[in-house]
């Protein structure tokens, strides 16, 4: 089945509890299983139909984007004005920034993903990775990362 007959199941589900009916008639009408059906009534009935609709796939982000792109100036003042050590930047400190930011806990190799979705203009990984940089901006004001500046 795909995701659009799955959820019109679930919806079919929602139907038949408003009805009154018991989640083993669900699971036999909807063919299946009886664990299914009470785990659709127990969101049924806390969360109505709603809480049956699809949701979107994947996991929810831990750092919100556009927060992290509101925060450019406090990343162009550099690592010290953040109350971190060190004159310039580096993932590891950006990583520890963060999680006192937000409480989210992230490996330093996806911090540069996490700023290119932001909208910071990145050289490649593998020119970041080691060794220091700063944020700066450019005359358009977009910002942009500098390796060892």
């Amino acid at each position: 089945m795909n995701a659009n007959a799955l959820a019109a199941r679930r919806l079919r589900a929602a139907a038949l509890f408003a009805r009154g009916r018991s989640r083993a008639e669900v699971a036999r009408r909807l063919r299946v299983s009886r664990t299914t059906a009470g785990a659709w009534h127990l969101a049924w009935s806390s969360g109505g139909a709603a809480a049956l609709a699809p949701r979107p796939p994947g996991r929810r982000a831990r750092v919100d984007v556009a927060a992290l792109a509101a925060s450019a100036g406090e990343l162009l003042r550099g690592p010290r004005a953040a109350g971190l050590p060190g004159a310039r930047w580096s993932l590891k400190t950006l990583a520890l920034w963060l999680e006192r930011r937000t409480g989210a806990r992230l490996h330093p190799g996806h911090i540069w993903k996490l700023l290119r979705r932001a909208g910071w203009s990145l050289p490649s990984l593998r020119a970041v990775s080691g060794g220091s940089f700063a944020f700066v901006v450019d005359p358009d004001g977009n910002p942009i990362l500098l390796r060892d500046v």
